[in-house]
């Protein structure tokens, strides 16, 4: 009898423990740009990237060619820019540039991980 009601208890305390102490909640959010060429800069998008980690956000999707390339150096650069950005702000990227390879352009969507990693 003692035995079920310490495990009843038991119970009872973890029950109420999980409704006391929430999920831990995953932020995620979409990033719309408009066409404009003021709007799609790379220094533009680095800032959008910054507002959204002081809202705590974990997970960003970033629009196709939020940076506009040719796909070659200034597609690296960029991509180079928002992992640095991820790393410094531990938040995981999705963002879609043109990527070039040989003579075909390519429009890819990149993850950069909060670890900074491509």
């Amino acid at each position: 009898m003692q035995k079920t009601i310490a495990l009843s208890l038991l119970l009872l305390a973890t029950t109420l423990q999980a409704a006391v102490t929430p999920e831990p909640l995953t932020r995620v959010c979409t990033v719309t740009l408009s066409y404009e060429k003021a709007d799609r800069t790379l220094e533009h998008v680095l800032a959008i990237l910054d507002e959204v980690a002081e809202q705590r956000v974990q997970i960003v999707c970033l629009p196709a060619e939020c940076v506009p390339t040719n796909g070659g150096s200034a597609a690296q650069t960029a991509l180079q820019a928002i992992a640095t950005k991820a790393r410094a702000r531990r938040i995981f990227i999705a963002s879609g540039l043109l990527e070039k390879d040989g003579p075909k352009v390519y429009s890819t969507t990149r993850a950069s991980r909060w670890a900074g990693a491509l």
